[in-house]
C-alpha cells in the first residue's frame, strides 16, 4: 500500500470519528423538541435514500449469508445502538456520554482478538491505554444523579452494540464496497424504528419544533452519511483492533462542540488529556511493534 493511500485511510478514520463526536452534540440539539424515534427515523431514512443511487451504481452481488450478516449488523448499529444513544442523551450530558464512548476501543481490542483472530501488538495495547488515560483526564467524573446514571448505562449499551456491528462488518468489508456497506448498514436497522415512529407522530408538535432542533436534525443526517462512508472505506484496509484508537478523537470533538453549542464546559485538564490521546494514537500508527500479544500485526 502506498504512503498516499495509507495517509488517506488514516485521515478517513480520524475525520469519521471527529464527525461522530460532533454528531453526539447535534443529536442532543435535535432531541430538544423532536421525539426520539421520529428523530432517528427521519435521519436514517433520508441518509439511506441519498445513498441509494450510489449503492445501486457500485452494487456487488452478495450471498444470503452475507445479507443476513449485514442485516444483523444494521440491527446492532441502528436499531439498538442509535436508539440507546439517543435515549441516553436525553438523560445525560454530551460530555458525560463521551467517557462511556472511551470504552469502545477497549471492547473492540478484546473482541477483535476473540472473534476475528487478529494479532494484537503490545504497542497497540499501550497506545490504547495511554489514550484512555488521556480521555479520563479530560472528562473527569461523569456520574451525577440517578437520571445521569441511567443515561450513562444506555450510552454503554450503545457502545457495546456499535462494537458488535464493527466486528460483524469487518470481514464483509473486504468484499463489499463502501457505498453498498454504508447503505446496508443504515437501512435494515431503521425499518423497525420507522414503523414504530409512525405510531408516535401524534406526539410530535411540528409547529413547536425549535430551529435548534432542525439544525441538529440536518447536521446529524449529513454526518451519518459522511462518517459512515469514510469509516467503511477505511475498515476495508485496517484491522478492527487498530481502528479503536481513533475513537478517542470522538470525545474530544464532543467536548469542544458541547462547549460552544450546548454551553457544557470541559475540565481544565483538557489540554493534558488531549496530548495523551494523540500520543496514544501516534504509538499505534507510527511506532514499529517489537512485541506481539498473540500473533503478527
Amino acid at each position: 500500500m502506498t504512503k498516499q493511500k495509507t495517509s488517506l485511510i488514516i485521515l478517513s478514520l480520524a475525520f469519521a470519528e471527529v464527525l461522530w463526536g460532533l454528531n453526539t452534540v447535534f443529536i442532543k440539539m435535535g432531541l430538544q423538541s423532536i421525539p426520539v424515534t421520529i428523530f432517528i427515523a427521519i435521519r436514517f431514512l433520508i441518509a439511506s435514500l441519498i445513498l441509494l443511487p450510489f449503492a445501486i451504481k457500485y452494487w456487488k452481488p452478495i450471498t444470503r449469508k452475507e445479507l443476513l450478516l449485514l442485516t444483523i449488523a444494521s440491527v446492532f448499529t441502528v436499531s439498538l445502538n442509535a436508539l440507546a444513544l439517543n435515549i441516553g442523551l436525553t438523560k445525560t450530558t454530551a460530555i458525560n456520554a463521551s467517557i462511556i464512548i472511551m470504552l469502545g476501543p477497549l471492547m473492540l481490542f478484546l473482541l477483535s482478538a476473540s472473534f476475528l483472530k487478529e494479532g494484537l501488538s503490545l504497542k497497540t495495547f499501550i497506545g490504547i491505554i495511554i489514550a484512555f488515560i488521556g480521555s479520563l483526564i479530560i472528562i473527569g467524573k461523569p456520574w451525577q444523579g440517578d437520571s445521569a446514571i441511567t443515561g450513562n448505562l444506555l450510552i454503554l449499551i450503545s457502545v457495546f452494540c456499535s462494537t458488535i456491528g464493527v466486528i460483524i462488518c469487518k470481514p464483509l468489508s473486504k468484499k463489499i464496497g463502501a457505498y453498498q456497506m454504508t447503505f446496508m448498514n443504515l437501512l435494515p436497522g431503521v425499518i423497525p424504528i420507522a414503523l414504530y415512529a409512525i405510531t408516535q407522530i401524534h406526539s410530535w408538535d411540528i409547529k413547536a419544533t425549535s430551529s435548534k432542533s432542525i439544525q441538529g436534525l440536518i447536521w446529524s443526517t449529513v454526518i451519518i452519511i459522511l462518517a459512515n462512508f469514510l469509516f467503511f472505506f477505511a475498515l476495508r484496509y485496517k484491522k478492527a483492533s487498530s481502528i479503536g484508537i481513533y475513537q478517542y478523537l470522538e470525545p474530544l470533538a464532543t467536548i469542544v462542540a458541547a462547549w460552544f453549542l450546548l454551553n457544557e464546559h470541559p475540565s481544565n485538564k483538557f489540554v493534558l488529556g488531549t496530548v495523551l490521546v494523540f500520543v496514544g494514537a501516534y504509538i499505534v500508527e507510527f511506532l514499529r511493534p517489537r512485541y506481539k500479544l498473540n500473533s503478527n500485526e
